[in-house]
């Protein structure tokens, strides 16, 4: 495996990973308080997640244009693909 695929395979293992890359693909928008509380668990583990997918090139951090003091975390699109093709995978089970 390359060391990027080891990095974002390493990261899937870890608690709370699938639903975050789900909720960020579903966020439009929310502020962290709002992602944070769709992941669920505790707050200190989903900032660990994002900041993981952060330092793994598939999510950025950007100012709100509406809205003073609120972040926003959104997938790039590599970042996007990835959490469809997950949900795509999910979905099939059905």
């Amino acid at each position: 495996m390359k060391p990027k695929s080891k990095e974002f395979f390493e990261y899937l293992e870890k608690p709370r990973s699938v639903r975050t890359l789900l909720c960020l693909l579903r966020a439009e928008n929310k502020g962290l308080d709002e992602l944070l509380r769709d992941i669920g668990g505790s707050k200190s583990t989903g900032m660990a997640r994002i900041d993981e997918l952060v330092r793994l090139g598939l999510v950025f951090k950007k100012a709100s244009q509406t809205e003073k003091r609120k972040m926003l975390y959104c997938l790039n699109e590599k970042g996007k693909r990835l959490a469809e093709q997950i949900q795509k995978t999910i979905d099939s089970i059905d």
